[in-house]
């Protein structure tokens, strides 16, 4: 929430030239100015964005509260979080992902829209995944909270988190700046959305934008949100549980810059878009049974919950088995529920805000960096755009998908 005001605040100083950074005007927030009437007044805030759009009564307020409520002291304990620390690709990735959020933010503020004068296209957003993006299981575990009466959350495409993200993120803003894609397929790994972006079979209205009014082809932001069993399949799944934790994670970080290397090729024109893996892997395992693992997590004081590690050569994952384990107390994804699915709305969300704000500390701080970024962001490209295995594929003229039982 300070993340936003603060944006909102600097916004009246106008943009900075696009050969600065947009940290000259995004200051980094370490959070250490809160107060409990401020965490109440955000506590709200939070709350009021994360109301689902026809739940007109909010009947789920009191269900919110409870589990935001649990949430909230494991996203922010971050007493001694590290610095980010990525390779100035991926620096560059989420400088051009921040400018175009404010940009759209700052027309929205300033515009008017009419008939003839349309407002900025949305940040579009990807999400590719398998069966829990997709919105399975999203169901109330609790028989006294009910879904509200010709609800579309009835529908597992609206009531899935990433629906709740769009929703969450344009009511959190006060502007309608975020459109949310969701591409996720029950029965699918990795290498299927790898294909889906090779071959650009991707809605239509991704293509043939206006450049000049600072809108790509492509999206803006992918979410990874496959299991990391999900990511292997293909290369160590029929191993017959041969291959050492070493090896599935070099096939794990080759999917995935497969991945990213078919994202990057659909707009080698500008700078590739952020990329996040959402890590399934808990940062801390140790203990024989579920619940020695959650109090290790617990006991483990002033160690982030959620951390910015490279997942592969150009991604950025973003670990949040801890947080949801700890809340469900479950590691079970049949018992992932509605409840993981608001949850997961809160940990994206806070991690881009807070991915933002880290970075910006580091550019702050780290003068070399800095001037290597403000180069690339001359020279207007990035060197993966160069690459032959980057061209372009030829787009699908048909298509046929298939569920996984043919």
């Amino acid at each position: 929430v300070e993340w936003r005001n603060q944006m909102f605040h600097t916004l009246q100083q106008g943009m900075p030239p696009n050969e600065k950074s947009i940290c000259q005007i995004l200051p980094s927030f370490d959070g250490s100015s809160q107060n409990d009437k401020q965490n109440s007044w955000y506590l709200s805030t939070i709350l009021n964005a994360t109301r689902f759009p026809d739940d007109k009564d909010y009947i789920h307020h009191d269900w919110t509260f409870t589990l935001l409520s649990e949430v909230l002291p494991f996203l922010l304990n971050d007493e001694e979080s590290s610095e980010l620390v990525v390779n100035p690709d991926v620096q560059l990735r989420i400088e051009y992902f921040a400018r175009m959020v404010v940009q759209r933010i700052q027309t929205h503020l300033h515009s008017n829209y009419s008939q003839k004068k349309k407002p900025p296209p949305p940040i579009k957003i990807a999400v590719v995944g398998g069966s829990i993006p997709e919105g399975r299981e999203c169901i109330i575990q609790s028989s006294k909270i009910k879904i509200p009466s010709g609800s579309i959350m009835s529908n597992p495409t609206y009531c899935a988190w990433p629906y709740r993200l769009e929703s969450f993120l344009n009511s959190f803003l006060g502007l309608e700046v975020v459109k949310v894609v969701n591409l996720a397929e029950e029965g699918t790994d990795l290498g299927f959305a790898t294909r889906l972006f090779q071959h650009r079979l991707l809605p239509s209205f991704l293509w043939n934008n206006n450049v000049e009014d600072g809108e790509r082809n492509g999206f803006d932001l992918v979410i990874v949100a496959y299991e990391t069993r999900e990511i292997m399949f293909g290369e160590t799944a029929n191993d017959g549980g041969s291959s050492s934790s070493e090896e599935k994670e070099v096939a794990r970080k080759q999917q995935l810059n497969k991945f990213v290397n078919a994202v990057d090729g659909l707009s080698c024109a500008t700078p590739p878009p952020l990329i996040i893996h959402l890590d399934d892997l808990p940062t801390v395992v140790g203990g024989n049974t579920h619940e020695e693992n959650v109090i290790a997590i617990a006991t483990k004081q002033k160690k982030r919950k959620q951390q910015q590690v490279l997942g592969g050569d150009n991604i950025l994952s973003v670990r949040y088995a801890d947080i949801v384990n700890r809340v469900l107390k479950t590691d079970d994804d049949t018992s992932f529920g509605m409840e993981g699915h608001v949850v997961m709305t809160w940990i994206v969300a806070h991690a881009l805000a807070d991915i933002t704000s880290q970075y910006c500390s580091s550019y702050q701080k780290d003068g070399t960096s800095a001037i290597k970024i403000q180069q690339m962001m001359n020279e207007n490209k990035l060197n993966a755009c160069s690459s032959n295995e980057n061209k372009k594929e030829s787009p699908c003229t048909f298509a046929w998908f298939a569920s996984p039982k043919g």
